[in-house]
């Protein structure tokens, strides 16, 4: 292999003896990968999911694994683009999948228009229920957007902060770097990130696979998860309000959807139950901004959904219709 590969894949593994085979096959089945690189980082797995991987690099030469102690996902992804050669980054979480050719249609697109960023839909699969569901970009393929189109489509949360479902020029991390120690860590880099994108390109099919199953981040809720995201949610504010074109009715787009995510993690906590969910709403939710709701309302930049959510809220609905919804 060359020193300078076309695309680096970066893939943090921790402890998912269950999925990584899965994982990993649907990335050495991709086609023309014969210019890029998978990086494994095992983030001090005690399962045998570090020899599953040995397995797979052992077949395949462009598949190089690093180990370090255990330092959660943020950490990982960071010492993997320490490595990486790529002139562009990919990542794919270890419990995730990928449809075949995901990375080379992905590529041929950055190459073709030489693009800083591009982006692909995603499949979300709910483990449990043997079912998915798809998550569209809502953007235009076949077209050039600049990194001020691609901040407003995040900030209305139509972009996910998801690190997996792109792929980025990897000059971009030049100065970035995912969050250690927290959940969650990719909201304020992904900011961070599109604030530097010039040139973007998406692709309307769902190449990603997110799996949704028990035992993940987002079914196991403690207090530090839904204090890592407001805390997300906060930098975002303080840097957003120095962006040279900084409009607060997108910002205020950005809080009301994320709350949305927020308040979904806090009734979890809580475990539905809606008294203790609104004794301790203020102290949970004080350092964030507040809006009235005739504010919110008349948002243009506000999907109706998110919009829906926060009425529900007021009017403290919102915890038993989540209970039905979970139990169901």
């Amino acid at each position: 292999m060359s020193n300078r590969v076309d695309l680096s894949i970066i893939i943090p593994v921790y402890n998912v003896s269950k999925y990584i085979e899965e994982c990993l096959t649907s990335l050495v089945q991709q086609n023309n990968l014969s210019n890029c690189e998978i990086i494994i980082v095992n983030d001090g797995s005690t399962d045998n999911s570090l020899e599953i991987c040995e397995k797979f690099a052992g077949k395949y030469e462009y598949i190089t694994i690093l180990s370090q102690e255990n330092r959660g996902l943020g950490a990982a992804r960071n010492f993997g683009i320490s490595h990486a050669t790529g002139r562009y980054l990919g990542f794919v979480d270890s419990d995730d999948y990928i449809r075949k050719d995901m990375f080379s249609t992905m590529l041929n697109e950055a190459l073709k228009d030489d693009v800083d960023m591009v982006l692909c839909d995603i499949e979300m699969y709910f483990q449990a229920l043997g079912k998915s569901k798809i998550i569209y970009l809502g953007l235009e393929e076949n077209t050039i957007y600049c990194g001020d189109e691609l901040l407003e489509q995040f900030l209305q949360k139509k972009i996910q902060a998801f690190a997996w479902n792109k792929i980025y020029r990897r000059d971009l991390f030049c100065d970035i770097k995912y969050e250690e120690g927290l959940y969650y860590e990719d909201i304020y880099p992904m900011f961070n990130i599109l604030c530097k994108v010039k040139k973007a390109k998406v692709i309307n099919f769902p190449f990603y696979v997110y799996r949704q199953r028990p035992d993940n981040i987002s079914s196991n809720v403690t207090n530090k998860h839904i204090e890592d995201f407001n805390l997300g949610m906060r930098k975002v504010n303080a840097a957003y309000r120095k962006y040279k074109n900084h409009n607060e009715k997108l910002l205020g787009s950005f809080n009301i959807s994320y709350l949305s995510t927020s308040l979904d993690l806090y009734i979890k906590n809580k475990n539905f139950n809606t008294k203790k969910i609104y004794e301790d709403y203020e102290n949970i939710y004080c350092k964030l901004p507040k809006y009235s709701l005739p504010e919110i309302m008349f948002n243009k930049y506000l999907d109706f959904k998110y919009k829906r959510v926060y009425i529900l809220w007021v009017m403290k609905l919102l915890p038993f219709l989540k209970k039905i919804r979970y139990k169901n």
